[in-house]
């Protein structure tokens, strides 16, 4: 709806306008970001969205109903990390100099250094962002490797008719259906999905048909 707002705003019935404007700043709308959601929802009013949720789905609903392209284009930048191998946007995969950000912003924390040679080593790949054009280890800190490498295992247990494999993977992808409910598409997010690369490897190793 924010999208909407921004980028059609005159095009959106003034009504509709105003019932927003109840739930969401008229500022943070036209701070509108297609890939991270935190501007537009980090002010909004909760208290009223909980109480009259059933009048904000409405709202949603009508306004969808008018701009159904922008509602599916919305869904496509704010996921876009998920699936697009390519760097395009810091927001996209949410760039890690922003988690180290966030890890430096308590006073609580301090930084020790026990060892300099690994420390030099961590703090110009990692800090300095030089990760990224690494070979492998760049895309071993993107989000769409993990996420082809399930459906891609899913594909091939299918193919296989290896339901047991399946099956396996269908939790991994019912936990990933949630991320995309997600404000950005962040390595965080996925890192339950990480851990589970043996599994994956597991099911691809399987090539014999179940009886």
């Amino acid at each position: 709806m924010a999208r909407v707002a921004d980028y059609r705003g005159e095009e959106l019935k003034e009504e509709y306008f105003t019932e927003l404007c109840r739930y969401v700043n008229p500022a943070d709308m036209y701070n509108y970001n297609p890939f991270l959601s935190d501007p537009v929802k980090n002010n909004a009013n909760e208290e009223l969205l909980k109480s009259n949720f059933s009048n904000f789905m409405k709202l949603w609903l009508k306004i969808g109903l008018e701009f159904p392209d922008e509602y599916i284009e919305s869904f496509i930048s704010n996921t876009l990390g998920y699936w697009y191998f390519f760097p395009m946007n810091d927001y996209v995969t949410m760039n890690l100099s922003l988690h180290h950000t966030l890890i430096e912003a308590g006073p609580e924390l301090v930084k020790k250094n026990y060892c300099n040679f690994a420390d030099a080593i961590y703090y110009d790949l990692f800090c300095n962002l030089k990760y990224k054009f690494v070979p492998v280890l760049g895309y071993s800190f993107r989000i769409a490797p993990y996420i082809w490498l399930i459906m891609f295992a899913l594909f091939w247990s299918v193919m296989r008719k290896n339901r047991r494999s399946a099956l396996m993977l269908l939790l991994p992808l019912a936990y990933f259906a949630t991320c995309l409910l997600a404000p950005i598409a962040a390595l965080r997010y996925i890192y339950a999905l990480i851990v589970c690369c043996p599994l994956y490897f597991y099911v691809l190793k399987k090539s014999t048909p179940e009886e």
